[in-house]
Formats: C-alpha cells, sequence, structure tokens
C-alpha cells in the first residue's frame, strides 16, 4: 500500500508539472473572456498612508495539512517557480493595477492580459507574494523572503528555499503547516478580490513601496542562474514563454513611462491612463479613454529610444523578401518586388517617420511649454515693428497666413527632433538617477527613523523595567522594617509581660516527712497508704 501511495503521489506531482509547463501553450491557442470588473485602474492621487502588515506564517490561523505529493524528476519541479517568474519578469516596474480590503491589510494586485494574477501583501521583512493561473481561485505558486510554495490541486508539490534550490521531501518539517496556512489564505485573497470593492493604488504608497519590491524581484532573478536544474528546465520552454508573456511586457513597459512621466510632474495633473491591450477595449469599464488606452508598441518604443539608422530601408528589404517568398522565387533575390508592394512600403515607411515627428513634438512639448512667457511676448512685439516699418507689399505678406510649404520648412526635421530628444535624454537620465537616488535616501530616512523609534521604545521598556524593579526593592525594605518594628514591639509586650511577675514574693517551702497529722507517731497506717487492711 506504501509503494503504491508513494507511485500515486508520483504521477500526481508530475501531472501537476505537466500543467505548469504547459500552461503557456495552451493560452496561447485560448483567448480569455473579456474581464468583468475593472482589471486595472489608475494611480490615486493623495498622501500616503500607514502601512498595514499580514501576519507572519505562525501568526496566521492553524489548518488541516494540505497533502505532500514528489516529483518524478527533479527538473520539473521548477515548473512553478518559472511560470511565476516569467509573469513577474514581464510585469517589471508597472504599477499594480488595483488594491483592495482583506482582514485590515491593503494587498496589491497585478492582472495580464490573460487573466493570469498576481497579489502582494506586506509583511514583516518584504512581501509575500500569490500567482494564480486564469480563472483559477487557489494559488499555484506563494513566495515570501525565506521560501516558495509550488501547489497543484490542493496538494503541495515542492518547496524552494531562499536560494532557490528545491527543499528535499524528506526535510519539509514545518514548511508543510506554514504551506497549508499560505494555501487557504491565497484562496480567502482571491475571493476577496472578487467581493470587496477595488480602488486605485494611492502613487504616493507605490512610490514609498516600490524599492522594497524591486529589491525582493531583483533577489529573485539572482536564482535561477544559480540553479543548473531551473537552467535546464527554463530553456525548454523559453521560446515559448516569451511569445506568450511579450504582449504584457510591451503593455508594463508603457504603464512604467507613464507613471515615471507623472512622477516628473509631481503628480499634480490627472493620472495617466492605463495601458491595456486592444481586446479589453470592447469592455464597458474601458470605453473612457482618458483612464484606459491601448498600448500603442510602435509609438511607445519610439518615444523610449534613439532612431537607428536603415530601419526602413530593413523593413524594405524584409518586405522585399516576403514578396519573392510568396512569389516563390526567393532564390533570386535579383527578382525586385512588385510595384504596388513597393509603393504600399513607402507609404509605410512615411507614416513611420510621421508618427516619429509627431512623437519627436510630444516629447519637446513640455520644453516648449516650459519656457517663459516672455520670450513668447517679445517674438510677437519684434514681429509686430517688424510689420510697421516694412514696406505695404511686404505688410500684408507678414500678416498673411502662412502657406502649407512655409510651415514646413520652419518646422524641425525628423533629424532634428531625433537628436534634440538625444540631447535630452542624458538629462533625463540625470533626473531618473537624482530621482532613484532620492527615493533610497527616502526609503533610508525611513529606516533610520524606524530604528530609532524602535531604540527608543527598547530605552521606554527598559526604563520601565527599571522603575518596576526598584519599586519593587522599595516594598521589600518596607515590607522587612515593617516585620522588624512588629518583632520589636512583640518582644517589648512580652518583656512587660514578664516584669509583674518577678517583682511577687516566693511561698514557703513545705515539710517533707512527718505522719498524719494528729496520729501521733508512726503507730498508725501512713497517710497516703493505700495497701488496704492485712491481710488475714
Amino acid at each position: 500500500m506504501r509503494t503504491a501511495a508513494t507511485a500515486l503521489a508520483a504521477s500526481l506531482a508530475l501531472s501537476a508539472c505537466n500543467k505548469a509547463s504547459d500552461q503557456t501553450a495552451r493560452s496561447e491557442t485560448a483567448a480569455p473572456a473579456l474581464p468583468d470588473l475593472p482589471a486595472t485602474l489608475p494611480l490615486a492621487s493623495g498622501a500616503a498612508t500607514p502601512v498595514a502588515y499580514a501576519p507572519g506564517p505562525s501568526e496566521l490561523p492553524d489548518t488541516r495539512a494540505i497533502p505532500a505529493v514528489r516529483t518524478v524528476a527533479p527538473g520539473d519541479a521548477y515548473a512553478y517557480a518559472d511560470q511565476a517568474y516569467g509573469f513577474m519578469n514581464a510585469l517589471g516596474d508597472a504599477p499594480p493595477d488595483y488594491g483592495f480590503d482583506y482582514d485590515g491589510v491593503d494587498p496589491w494586485a497585478w492582472q495580464g492580459y490573460d487573466d493570469s494574477v498576481s497579489f502582494a501583501e506586506p509583511i514583516d521583512g518584504g512581501y509575500r507574494y500569490y500567482y494564480y493561473r486564469p480563472d483559477a481561485e487557489t494559488p499555484y505558486f506563494i513566495r515570501d523572503p525565506r521560501y516558495g510554495y509550488g501547489y497543484d490541486d490542493g496538494q503541495l508539490a515542492v518547496v524552494y528555499a531562499a536560494d532557490g534550490a528545491v527543499v528535499p521531501y524528506e526535510s519539509y518539517g514545518p514548511q508543510i503547516g506554514y504551506a497549508s496556512r499560505y494555501f487557504v489564505r491565497g484562496r480567502d485573497l482571491w475571493r476577496a478580490s472578487r467581493a470587496n470593492p477595488r480602488r486605485g493604488v494611492i502613487a504616493a504608497n507605490w512610490v514609498r513601496q516600490r524599492p522594497v519590491i524591486a529589491q525582493s524581484r531583483a533577489r529573485w532573478q539572482q536564482n535561477r542562474p544559480r540553479q543548473p536544474g531551473w537552467v535546464a528546465y527554463h530553456e525548454t520552454i523559453a521560446p515559448r514563454q516569451q511569445r506568450h508573456w511579450q504582449p504584457e511586457e510591451i503593455r508594463r513597459e508603457a504603464d512604467t513611462r507613464r507613471y515615471a512621466a507623472w512622477q516628473q510632474r509631481d503628480f499634480r495633473t490627472p493620472p495617466p491612463p492605463r495601458a491595456i491591450p486592444v481586446r479589453w477595449q470592447q469592455a464597458s469599464w474601458a470605453k473612457d479613454k482618458a483612464r484606459f488606452a491601448p498600448a500603442q508598441a510602435a509609438l511607445e518604443r519610439f518615444a523610449a529610444r534613439p532612431a537607428q539608422p536603415g530601419r526602413e530601408s530593413g523593413l524594405l528589404e524584409r518586405l522585399r523578401g516576403d514578396d519573392r517568398q510568396r512569389a516563390g522565387d526567393d532564390r533570386r533575390p535579383d527578382i525586385a518586388p512588385r510595384p504596388d508592394r513597393a509603393e504600399t512600403v513607402q507609404r509605410q515607411i512615411a507614416g513611420n517617420q510621421a508618427r516619429r515627428r509627431e512623437t519627436m513634438q510630444v516629447v519637446n512639448e513640455p520644453q516648449r511649454l516650459a519656457r517663459p512667457g516672455q520670450d513668447r511676448r517679445a517674438q510677437e512685439v519684434a514681429r509686430g515693428q517688424r510689420i510697421a516699418e516694412a514696406p505695404p507689399e511686404r505688410a500684408r505678406r507678414e500678416r498673411e497666413p502662412q502657406t502649407d510649404a512655409r510651415r514646413q520648412a520652419q518646422r524641425p526635421t525628423a533629424a532634428e527632433n531625433i537628436a534634440r530628444a538625444d540631447r535630452q535624454q542624458p538629462r533625463a537620465e540625470a533626473r531618473a538617477q537624482a530621482r532613484a537616488g532620492r527615493e533610497q535616501m527616502q526609503v533610508a530616512r525611513g529606516q533610520e527613523r524606524m530604528q530609532q523609534a524602535r531604540a527608543a521604545e527598547a530605552g521606554r521598556q527598559q526604563a520601565r523595567a527599571e522603575a518596576r524593579v526598584a519599586q519593587q526593592s522599595q516594598r521589600d525594605q518596607a515590607r522587612q522594617a515593617q516585620q522588624s518594628q512588629r518583632a520589636q514591639a512583640e518582644s517589648q509586650r512580652a518583656e512587660a509581660r514578664q516584669a509583674p511577675r518577678a517583682a511577687q514574693p516566693q511561698a514557703a517551702p513545705r515539710p517533707s516527712g512527718g505522719g498524719n497529722p494528729g496520729g501521733g507517731g508512726h503507730g498508725g497506717r501512713p497517710d497516703g497508704d493505700r495497701s488496704g487492711p492485712p491481710r488475714r
């Protein structure tokens, strides 16, 4: 029976790993349904709120232990951690989609384009993370600063150490109890996220907690290269995982850039719209363009990186190669593409250039608006003087609206815009570094204040303990003094009682011999003789 049970447990664990590794492949073909409730909400303005910490593993309510199973192949054990790692890596530094209340804590949530979900709740020493597959109300992976747990169908499939190593099955020990409590809390968190109202995360809270989450992610990213079994498993699914999470990565990059631009304005403007997949625009809650906007991959990437020389020519060459392949002439590179296809390519190139110019204008807009108003007024005064001093014909031309050609000539070229963006990039990077330094300084100050508060509290506790000891010592001394006084009083009372007895005269002693009084000598029976009459 024990052998059969072990085999059954191993088969269950292997099926769990297979489902974890095939999740990416299935999601590529199945289109998830539109979310019924807002899956992402704009960040909220306002002051930062205090952090409410979730209970640790030993503080959670005790529950029945879930079954623990073994994996057949050691490499398959990394299926759970690797799937969660891919989702986490795609999210990057993007802010949370929403927050909600649960048990006095404010968990944060990220919901992927495939309806995968990740929760994060603050605990003493960092964060605890929960990962869910689409439409699953129980997590398949949970990690805290010390351990990670992989689940399948309500069973504990694997335990990971802090460095990413797989903990042997025989060494689980108390981790089975902790994993069981985490599993129940993960289920309750998912239900609360559906039942309780969702709200946008306060931007000031994200500014304060983002370095902690980024540090946790960086530590986890260092684990996979150090574990050969994890590296070997990841190589088998890396292409599929990359294809699956690429749309999510593009969306989160756009969200990160929109948030960074809003932070540069010190959150004084309305929150930027959240980047959502184009398909989500069909949902009723996504009709508000000021709050939700699809991630335009090409436009966002043009604004984020400098132009690459020859990009349009490379695109044209690839399209020509596509034409040759469709025509069956890929072995003859000298065949030119069809004229209509070339015209389409040229129009696409022109459209890309126009979008780039618009992007550069958007990038340069803050600098233009930041110029002092005196410059604009000075230009208007100078233009009025030129018109007044010019001949009538020239003045008339100055007053007439400029033609499209003259406007086009006065506009900066795409190369000038790109060069200007390149010049501005170091300053933007310097500002970002300075901002990161300020954030780190704020975190360090917060930690220092926390340490000072803890030290002050420890000092107060020590002072209270010393006061209690001093009070106890005083009470002991008072008790001893009272006992001494009572003993002295008792001694005085005893001496007072003995003093009258010593003052009284002593009585004469009684005679020791003689017969019965009045008996006359010793002829009679002695007094007290009780021997009775003489025998006859």
